[in-house]
């Protein structure tokens, strides 16, 4: 029989959960949310204050909403009462795990307490000190996979400078999302550069009111279809497709 290993908590903000993708695991593996810098979030342990609070007492249901700062989320427990002394205002702590129904991801809880706004603090610096060493492994990961010629040798060059392969394969997911977003972002522009175009190029005004992008986003995408010459400026003010 095969023995199923406890997986580890991630300390996260609820950004990182609600700006994330969910995943159905495969087989034996749990669901998961791939967050955007390439965490796979299964098991997460995050603290906010509690927001508002619903309960059906005779059904043992109890739902809360944290908000952190960076986002809210829904915890919810069924047939459970560990919800059930916490109060709108409290600032609290969870461990649980990820779940989704419908298109709201949320968190079962395992364990919840009250908690106060030192720890709240203290947790701040702690996911900024992770995060700072998530990205450097996320970037050498990155720059070896320059050097690899597959991934099972990207994965042994990561093992070496102790990167786990489950590291590895979840930061690659989340660039294959951001590169395909990317490609996805630079057809959308383009067509309806070819839309707008009536002859002499495509305003640079109309572009960004039809483009429905964000500003910094779509002046990013603009600089990399004129840098791999998909398009170019006739004149001032205009931009036309190759």
């Amino acid at each position: 029989m095969v023995e199923k290993k406890r997986i580890t908590s991630a300390k996260v903000k609820i950004r990182e959960v609600s700006e994330g993708r969910y995943v159905n695991g495969e087989g034996l593996n749990p669901n998961y949310v791939l967050s955007k810098d390439g965490k796979r979030l299964s098991r997460v342990w995050i603290i906010g204050t509690l927001v508002r609070r619903f309960a059906i007492p005779e059904k043992h249901f109890y739902s809360i909403t944290l908000d952190d700062g960076s986002s809210t989320i829904r915890v919810k427990a069924f047939g459970s009462k560990i919800l059930e002394k916490l109060s709108e205002g409290d600032i609290i702590e969870i461990i649980g795990k990820i779940r989704k129904y419908g298109d709201e991801v949320y968190v079962t809880p395992e364990v919840a307490w009250k908690t106060d706004a030192n720890a709240e603090a203290m947790r701040e610096l702690d996911i900024r000190t992770s995060q700072e060493e998530w990205k450097r492994r996320s970037a050498l990961v990155l720059n070896y996979r320059k050097q690899a010629s597959d991934a099972e040798e990207l994965k042994k060059l990561c093992a070496d400078i102790g990167i786990e392969e489950g590291e590895v394969e979840s930061i690659l997911e989340a660039q294959e999302s951001v590169e395909a977003g990317t490609q996805e972002r630079k057809l959308h522009v383009l067509s309806i550069i070819e839309e707008l175009d009536s002859g002499d190029g495509c305003d640079y005004s109309a572009l960004i009111e039809k483009a429905g992008l964000e500003e910094a986003q779509l002046d990013e995408t603009i600089q990399e279809l004129l840098e791999e010459g998909s398009c170019f400026e006739p004149r001032a003010g205009k931009i036309k497709r190759v």
